[in-house]
């Protein structure tokens, strides 16, 4: 579970790959200025053992802040070039800043140091991108999925191919198709090769070197050619079904398939009382140690919006909580007062013209959703959990969504799955995409599930990935 779901098994490999980058580039830089053998003769362990341990992390931490580590950068390689290029420009000069802080005990001039940090610095970029080539060498060639056969013509199909492609990219290479009288229709939605019908599976199998069967068919269909699927699995074959393997790889539930979401009663981790128990109270907890923390950041907020103009500091709205119950949340005010006077309630949006100055940046850095730690401690609210909705749309989506309903069995949250992987959602079909988020999340929620999540949440605040 934590290498498919959570932390999936490629991204798991770059990182351990990428760890002893650093500490190389590192190591060599401080051999090269004489630092350890200064910092012994000084007898000044402390801080030798505290700069080996600070410099590795704080590269891990830099490519962490600039998605390295994320899935599409991972997989499909999205954004590489210029995710490196943010990577050394953050860690270059606090390299510098921290080495700097020991050059009493490093010998040469800042110039030499600071040029040493610049060659750890590219040392360890050029390193990462040769990880994700070897990582990625390796996966194309007989690691986990590999070569995909479909099998069966689903409506859902489609779906699975697009996603499946726009996440990993060319790293998992879809082969093509087996399917029914009807199925050239669906193998032009889905762009896939035909190679023939559902009992040429063995054939095209051994002739295309697949490594992953993905069955896309009625419950009573794969009992034609059971004994071919057995062989086939018996032979290393992975057999799975479309709705499991959408969930593996996209990492959200799919929602066209009734399957999928029955599979809700039978989660992967059994969630007892005591658990529910200790969840309130760490959110509480934690909610009450944050209030104190930001108490001070929380004061000066409070009288930038109450300079910028007329109306309150803080914003209450009507949301709908756990079984459906509504409740008062909070939120620092991040429009003028009248913004929903004319148009009534309306869906928050990218450039939304509604937002004052100061609203922007609240809304960038998330800081307008602090006021909300107020509702964890009443009770009401989660710090993982499906982000709370208006009334006003709750009624309008369970409509058009027939299974929006479930997200109301549990807590919402300050954060949650959907936020850290598709952020601000408009209309229907936002909230159908954020719905499969949440609902894998109610599936597969773990105190594990909750510190990924909480760990992505951080990286989106430092990075200012809110709204805009």
């Amino acid at each position: 579970m934590l290498v498919r779901h959570h932390l999936p098994r490629r991204v798991t490999c770059t990182l351990l790959f990428e760890v002893g980058l650093p500490a190389a580039a590192l190591a060599a830089t401080a051999v090269w200025t004489g630092l350890p053998r200064r910092l012994v003769a000084a007898s000044d362990t402390p801080l030798l053992v505290a700069t080996v341990v600070a410099c590795p992390l704080l590269v891990q931490g830099g490519f962490w802040l600039c998605g390295l580590y994320s899935r599409r950068c991972v997989y499909a390689g999205q954004g590489l070039p210029l995710r490196l290029c943010a990577a050394a420009a953050l860690i270059l000069p606090v390299l510098a800043v921290l080495l700097l802080a020991v050059r009493p005990f490093a010998g040469p001039a800042w110039p030499s140091l600071v040029l040493s940090c610049a060659g750890a610095t590219g040392v360890c970029v050029t390193g990462a991108w040769l990880a994700r080539w070897v990582v990625l060498h390796h996966f194309n060639h007989g690691a986990h999925y590999g070569r995909i056969l479909i099998v069966g013509d689903r409506n859902c199909l489609p779906l699975v191919v697009e996603e499946v492609r726009r996440t990993h990219g060319d790293s998992l290479e879809m082969v093509g198709m087996l399917g029914c009288d009807d199925c050239p229709g669906a193998c032009r939605s889905a762009d896939l090769p035909l190679l023939g019908g559902l009992g040429s599976l063995a054939e095209v199998v051994r002739r295309h070197r697949v490594n992953t069967v993905v069955m896309s068919l009625r419950h009573d269909e794969p009992a034609a050619f059971l004994g071919t699927l057995v062989a086939c699995r018996l032979a290393g074959v992975e057999i799975i079904d479309s709705g499991d393997f959408y969930e593996s790889i996209c990492h959200k539930l799919l929602l066209e398939r009734r399957d999928s979401l029955n599979s809700l009663a039978w989660g992967p981790h059994r969630v007892s009382p005591w658990q529910w128990r200790a969840k309130a109270l760490g959110d509480k907890v934690l909610a009450g140690t944050l209030l104190t923390l930001l108490a001070v950041p929380c004061a000066v907020v409070a009288a930038a919006i109450a300079l910028a103009g007329d109306g309150p500091v803080t914003y209450r709205q009507q949301r709908v909580g756990r079984g459906g119950r509504p409740f008062t949340m909070l939120k620092f005010r991040t429009m003028s007062i009248d913004a929903e006077a004319r148009s009534g309630p309306a869906w928050a949006r990218p450039a939304d013209p509604r937002v004052t100055p100061v609203g922007r940046w609240l809304r960038r850095t998330r800081f307008d959703e602090v006021p909300q730690l107020v509702n964890i401690l009443r009770g009401e609210m989660a710090f993982v959990g499906p982000r709370p909705e208006r009334p006003a749309f709750v009624a309008d989506l369970a409509e058009a969504i027939p299974a929006y309903p479930y997200r109301h069995l549990v807590k919402p949250g300050l954060t949650g799955w959907a936020q850290v992987n598709f952020g601000y959602g408009v209309g229907v079909a936002g909230a159908r995409e954020k719905l499969r988020y949440d609902l894998y999340y109610l599936k597969n929620m773990s105190p594990l599930l909750d510190l990924a999540i909480v760990a992505a949440t951080l990286r989106a605040v430092v990075a200012g990935q809110g709204v805009r």
